[in-house]
């Protein structure tokens, strides 16, 4: 399937250059031989050429415009019903999709009356007799999952909507005679069919469910559908501007939006959690515990009554150790981590997820695709607190709940008894906490997540946890409110909360761009952010600026002025950096990193007496602070103090934690002291054991104004670095 063609008539027509997309579409018609899609294709072009020909009869039509933009319009639901088409023919999940639904057509009249006819059905389960209940139950929900599955197909893989399938849907999905859990799967399909084409009607669809249900999970699912697949090219669809503008009036939408932001990069640090949990949690979990897990199972480990005789309070500090590390987990997972992400993304062969339906399906116990996991574990109240208990999304449970019945028989007696507490599935939720909009997003996400890191039907949809390829992305990308239709919104009020977030994570590139889409320069925080991502991209002059900005406003404004110091010290404009650094030690005097910047930044103006002032009391004061002695031993040199410089370099090999550098300034000290031989031997073996890859006359020639206080010209250095080089 060729994306980049389908990409590049999607442009021409955001451009409005309808002919150009026309003549591009001809070449992929010829391929499918569709003779619905070919006589709409036709009728179109003939519409157009008609338009055409009025205006070189010099015809003034006031309405020109407008007959453009509804071609342009029935152009995009005719590339969409190609590229599904296209999708059908190339890719595997359509194609299976389109093959259950030809085995099995819709009648849309028959929906939402089957749909209804299972709740009722479900609800006269409780007054039939004990012997033929599960018989009964087990075939009206097999006959429902058929059902709903092949509803799912049908919406995932439609082509354009018409008014009439928008008003269908919107009146089924919200409608309260219809099981919430039909509902929710059904707006996931929507989404996944945004995530294929832009509709604007389905898009519409979701926003409508969001706004209307009374349903938290419901009005999550709708959300997150509807913002990550807001076209980013919106060209076609103007009125999107006032809808997006229009949601963004009411602060708590705009709050939603920056929390989904943040847990959309949550999600994507999924596999770096797991590496933090394998490398610094489970050994400790592990090492712990009286278990082991054998080729067997797992097996209790046998006491050692010795080492309760040694060590009698080993067992409580085990027992503290083990509470600790999954205290940590929990702590993680109150701050938002995919905290089993790695555990479980190894169970997603399973046949069960070969239907991609089941990979946005609620959890519950009576899925028919359960029944062996449910009959195997029989007797235990497993299933229904992995109903219950919130530690898992639903992809997650259905793992677990079809992974348990392969192991069940190989776990102890003993411990199967705890698989029937709630204790067992680790960390529970709370359950006031679980019922928050937060978390039933969070739970939702992590579904999507799934999806797209690790099913085979991935292909074809545009991934909202990636960054975009290219200019088209359809509004699909981690950086979702990076989106012209949230510019000039609620949102930019509210822009500094995902600032801190991206900050405090580190995630500067992210920042970056955020920053460089929102150009609001008079907000001071949004000022200072602005100084922090140009910092941490290095890019100094522009630091410097948005710094220089923001203390201009607020002259004692700490984190700025560090920035601000910063950015001049690194830029090499340590005057000003000594001037910020003064500041900040009438704030905090006492700081060690400012006070030893304050004085490299004395040392390079030339002020190396102060310098060396400030350091023989910090070496008195702060002794074993290896960095004052490296500093200090630099400033000596650099002010005419050969010998005393040498003293230090001394005490800073011998003793103190050495680095490269300070074996090759060692070297330079003690050629300004005269010992040529001496000389030549250090730098000597710097160059063997260097692995800069840096020249070394490159490197003396930096340090060629200090060498010459003491008589060393540069054709001196040269000399030098060609004795040691030959």
């Amino acid at each position: 399937m060729d994306h980049h063609l389908f990409q590049q008539i999607r442009k021409h027509l955001y451009r409005g250059e309808l002919a150009v997309a026309l003549n591009q579409m001809q070449p992929l018609l010829d391929t499918l031989r569709n003779p619905q899609l070919r006589e709409r294709h036709q009728k179109l072009t003939q519409d157009y050429q008609l338009i055409i020909e009025y205006l070189r009869q010099g015809v003034n039509d006031p309405k020109r415009d407008e007959l453009y933009a509804q071609l342009l319009h029935k152009a995009d639901a005719l590339i969409y019903n190609i590229e599904t088409h296209v999708a059908v023919r190339d890719l595997r999940a359509f194609a299976d999709a389109n093959s259950r639904l030809s085995n099995k057509p819709v009648d849309m009249e028959q929906i939402k009356p089957v749909l209804e006819q299972f709740v009722g059905n479900v609800a006269l389960l409780d007054f039939e007799p004990e012997e033929n209940k599960e018989k009964l139950s087990a075939q009206i929900y097999q006959e429902h999952h058929e059902w709903i599955s092949t509803i799912f197909d049908a919406i995932w893989i439609s082509q354009a909507w018409g008014k009439g399938d928008e008003d269908f849907c919107k009146e089924l999905i919200t409608s309260p005679t219809i099981d919430i859990h039909d509902a929710l799967l059904l707006t996931s399909a929507i989404t996944l069919s945004l995530f294929f084409h832009f509709d604007n009607r389905k898009s519409d669809t979701l926003l409508y469910i969001c706004q209307q249900t009374l349903d938290e999970a419901l009005k999550q699912r709708a959300f997150v559908g509807w913002a990550l697949t807001l076209p980013a090219n919106s060209q076609l669809y103007p009125q999107l501007k006032s809808v997006v503008k229009s949601f963004c009036e009411d602060t708590q939408n705009v709050s939603q939006l920056i929390e989904l932001q943040m847990q959309i990069y949550l999600c994507m640090n999924a596999e770096n959690d797991h590496v933090e949990i394998q490398r610094d949690i489970m050994p400790n979990i592990i090492n712990h515990s009286n278990l082991k897990i054998t080729r067997f199972g797992i097996e209790e480990k046998d006491d050692d009554p010795l080492e309760d005789i040694l060590h009698p309070d080993a067992a409580d500090h085990a027992m503290e150790a083990v509470e600790q590390s999954f205290q940590k987990m929990l702590d993680m997972q109150k701050a938002g981590a995919d905290i089993y992400f790695g555990g479980f993304s190894q169970m997603k062969r399973f046949p069960f997820f070969y239907r991609i339906s089941n990979w946005f399906e609620p959890f519950y116990v009576n899925h028919p695709e359960l029944q062996s996991s449910v009959a195997k574990l029989k007797g235990s109240q497993l299933m229904q607190h992995l109903f219950d208990s919130g530690p898992f999304c639903d992809s997650d449970k259905y793992s677990f709940a079809l992974a348990m019945k392969s192991v069940i028989d190989k776990i102890p007696e003993n411990m199967r008894e705890m698989i029937n507490s709630e204790e067992a599935l680790g960390a529970v939720m709370p359950q006031e906490e679980m019922q928050t909009p937060s978390y039933k997003r969070r739970m939702y996400l992590q579904d999507l997540y799934r999806f797209f890191r690790l099913s085979d039907a991935k292909a074809g949809f545009k991934n909202p946890f990636t960054v975009p390829d290219g200019d088209d992305n359809n509004g699909v990308g981690e950086l979702f409110l990076a989106n012209k239709l949230f510019q000039n919104t609620g949102v930019s009020e509210q822009l500094v909360t995902l600032c801190a977030f991206f900050a405090k994570r580190k995630l500067y590139q992210p920042l970056e761009r955020l920053l460089d889409f929102y150009q609001d320069t008079n907000d001071i925080q949004l000022l200072y952010y602005h100084g922090f991502a140009a910092l941490k991209a290095q890019d100094y002059v522009q630091a410097k600026t948005f710094y220089r900005q923001v203390l201009q406003q607020q002259p004692e404004h700490k984190k700025a002025l560090q920035g601000y110091a910063k950015a001049c010290y690194f830029d090499g404009d340590y005057s000003e950096a000594g001037k910020a650094y003064e500041q900040l030690l009438i704030i905090a005097p006492d700081h060690m990193a400012t006070l030893k910047k304050y004085c490299i930044c004395l040392i390079n103006t030339g002020n190396t007496e102060e310098a060396v002032k400030r350091l023989y009391q910090l070496d008195f004061e702060k002794p074993g602070d290896w960095d004052v002695v490296r500093i200090l031993a630099w400033a000596l040199l650099v002010g005419g103090k050969q010998s005393q410089a040498l003293t230090e370099y001394h005490r800073l090999l011998q003793n103190g934690e050495k680095r490269k550098e300070d074996e090759f300034n060692a070297a330079l000290c003690v050629w300004a002291g005269g010992d040529l031989a001496e000389a030549v031997k250090r730098l000597s073996d710097y160059q063997k054991n260097s692995i800069s890859g840096k020249k070394l006359l490159a490197e003396l020639l930096k340090e060629k104004e200090m060498l010459s206080t003491y008589g060393i010209s540069v054709n001196q250095i040269i000399m030098m670095a060609d004795a040691i080089s030959q």
